[in-house]
């Protein structure tokens, strides 16, 4: 099953956070083979220039080439049918 979404065909939802909005963590995957957990921002620097990009989970660091995204599964829970 292939639930990958296009970034061109969509972007997650985003969500207000003080001064930008930003999406949930999703996992992304790049041209060059990177599937990772980021989330999309979209603010306004200093220079009231907009910056719209991924950013990695782990260090917050700018990402570029990001072709598809989908939601993060439901974690694991104990019990029930396994």
């Amino acid at each position: 099953m292939n639930n990958w979404i296009k970034c061109e065909d969509a972007l997650p939802e985003l969500i207000p956070v003080q001064t930008r909005n930003e999406s949930r963590f999703v996992l992304i995957s790049t041209g060059y083979g990177l599937v990772d957990i980021a989330f999309y921002r979209e603010h306004t620097d200093f220079k009231r220039k907009v910056v719209n990009g991924w950013y990695l989970k782990e260090d917050r660091q700018l990402i570029n080439d990001v072709i598809a995204w989908m939601p993060l599964p439901e974690p694991y829970k104990r019990g029930g049918a396994e």
